[in-house]
């Protein structure tokens, strides 16, 4: 491989320690306190009121759901269409971040509360623990850790570097600790019963 060209632009993906500034950092913890008390915090913040305020426009989650990303993206774009006017300056920063954070937050936060609501156009059901019996269970007790495993071992064979290896450790460690988790959840629920299928 030859030389690699070099950089036209901007190497993202810089980081340097020696470059950081623990006054930028305290301004960004400080920012971070803010946005809780004036937005995200029910009992201080406007996110609440904001919510209740789009969630009159219908019943239908789906609807409200629709008009917090067209809010969203919105004022996210239209401020970004505007950014070149506002370059290097920091009262801008802080206006798109002021508004463009608050919303999204609202956004996200309403999706994760009500993303089982609504009208269901496929058949999957709302998550819960089962005690299955039959199907995939009757050949392997955990088939999603099995799965993981064979493709962790399959691409780490298969690329076989350090990252892969890595990356294979990390999956399969967490999957058998879910294997553990799971099987912990499920005694405490079902007791006897889960002895008996376990068997």
């Amino acid at each position: 491989m030859g030389k690699p060209l070099p950089l036209v632009g901007e190497d993202s993906a810089a980081f340097d320690l020696g470059t950081q500034s623990i006054v930028s950092w305290v301004y960004f913890t400080v920012v971070l306190f803010v946005l809780d008390g004036v937005w995200i915090d029910n009992s201080t913040g406007f996110g609440k009121a904001f919510i209740d305020a789009v969630s009159t426009l219908s019943d239908s989650h789906g609807i409200v759901m629709l008009a917090l990303n067209l809010i969203f993206a919105t004022a996210h774009s239209g401020l970004a269409s505007f950014r070149d006017m506002g370059e290097g300056k920091r009262v801008y920063r802080v206006l798109f971040a002021g508004v463009s954070l608050p919303l999204a937050v609202s956004t996200v936060v309403y999706f994760i509360n009500h993303r089982y609501d609504g009208v269901q156009l496929s058949a999957v059901d709302k998550p819960e623990m089962h005690l299955w019996e039959t199907g995939i269970i009757r050949i392997t007790w955990h088939p999603q850790m099995v799965g993981q495993v064979i493709w962790c071992l399959a691409h780490t064979i298969r690329i076989g570097n350090s990252v892969a290896v890595a990356a294979s450790i990390g999956l399969i460690g967490h999957h058998l600790f879910d294997v553990w988790n799971s099987d912990r959840r499920l005694a405490v629920r079902h007791r006897e019963a889960f002895e008996v299928v376990k068997k």
